[in-house]
């Protein structure tokens, strides 16, 4: 099975760019918060072949002093290329542009990455998703 981690908070999001993803053959697992993807052991992660990341994300309870605050999901991207030792393509996504640009080169140097700004057509990230694997 292809499997894709995808790291979101936005229900409305996930809901609106799955179905093209899930037609092509791809399991999506889905998490909403830093402490979440913490919580999935090196084995787990291992059977991933892709990551879709929001750029910004809730840390979760026990976090942070505010379970609300938010944390980047370059924070994310650097744990799985430097701690989980992975080169799993990713996908960054975010809707805020001045976020992207200022985060962009940073990222770009722990490949396999793309980023993308949001919002994003389903068929744009279907097709993004193809173009990495």
């Amino acid at each position: 099975m292809k499997r894709i981690l995808w790291i979101e908070d936005d229900a409305e999001i996930l809901k609106n760019l799955f179905s093209p993803i899930k037609k092509e053959g791809f399991e999506i697992t889905t998490i909403r918060t830093y402490k979440e993807y913490l919580n999935i052991s090196d084995h787990e992660f291992s059977n991933y072949i892709l990551s879709v990341i929001d750029l910004m994300i809730p840390a979760g309870k026990e976090m942070l002093s505010n379970e609300n605050e938010t944390i980047l999901g370059f924070s994310i991207v650097e744990h799985i290329r430097l701690k989980r030792l992975s080169n799993i393509p990713i996908i960054v996504l975010s809707a805020f542009l001045g976020a992207i640009e200022s985060n962009k080169d940073d990222l770009l140097k722990l490949p396999p990455i793309s980023v993308l700004p949001k919002p994003i057509l389903p068929s744009e990230l279907r097709d993004e998703i193809i173009r990495l694997l």
